[in-house]
């Protein structure tokens, strides 16, 4: 079973979902959770290092939603793509 955060971002799943009984009794599988709907709360996880990208991750699970968002809340950051033409952007290989 899951550990640390792990364990953490599970059980919430479990409750946000409505398989907190199963996940109590340890009997939780991945058919429980299908056809179940819910919300998941987005995080960013900064690269402290510098190494890789910022990417999201789930912060937390949902039973709904938690009102509405207004566009003043959203934080928009800039990525740097190091891309100087909208050729670099391009999605072909070239072999």
């Amino acid at each position: 079973m899951a550990e640390g955060k792990a364990a953490f971002q599970l059980r919430s799943c479990a409750e946000a979902f409505g398989v907190l009984e199963q996940y109590k009794s340890g009997t939780l599988s991945e058919d429980d959770l299908k056809g179940r709907t819910g919300f998941v709360k987005l995080g960013v996880q900064v690269d402290k290092e510098g190494v890789y990208p910022d990417k999201n991750v789930i912060a937390d699970f949902r039973k709904s939603m938690p009102g509405k968002v207004k566009a003043k809340d959203i934080v928009v950051k800039k990525v740097n793509t190091k891309a100087e033409t909208e050729q670099d952007l391009s999605d072909s290989i070239p072999f």
